[in-house]
């Protein structure tokens, strides 16, 4: 049987990092700047692996920053980016699950 190197389903970060330590310190750097990243690229080529691993080693330098994530693959038009990406800003400030519905009410309406 065919046994690959690749971890597959899930992103590796640490010691199975491996190879684009330049992508890194480039995501490191604008994130450092408050800058907004958004990185789009094919399926399964190693996109969360990269941010988690650039995530890891920016909150081991104890860098204080907010991460939203906006998966894209299924949406066709304006509105519903909005909405997931609004849902995904909240999710990031709220503490619990139960807060969540109660922020949207506060602030956005229904």
């Amino acid at each position: 049987m065919d046994q690959s190197c690749f971890i597959y389903n899930k992103y590796v970060t640490g010691n199975n990092f491996l190879g684009r330590e330049k992508n890194v310190s480039t995501i490191k750097d604008l994130i450092s700047r408050h800058e907004n990243i958004i990185l789009m690229g094919a399926p399964k080529t190693g996109k969360m692996s990269l941010l988690q691993q650039s995530i890891y080693e920016l909150r081991r330098a104890h860098c204080d920053f907010l991460t939203a994530e906006v998966d894209m693959l299924d949406i066709r038009d304006a509105v519903t980016f909005a909405k997931r990406l609004r849902d995904s800003i909240i999710k990031a400030y709220a503490m619990t699950d139960a807060e969540f519905p109660d922020i949207i009410n506060r602030y956005m309406g229904k």
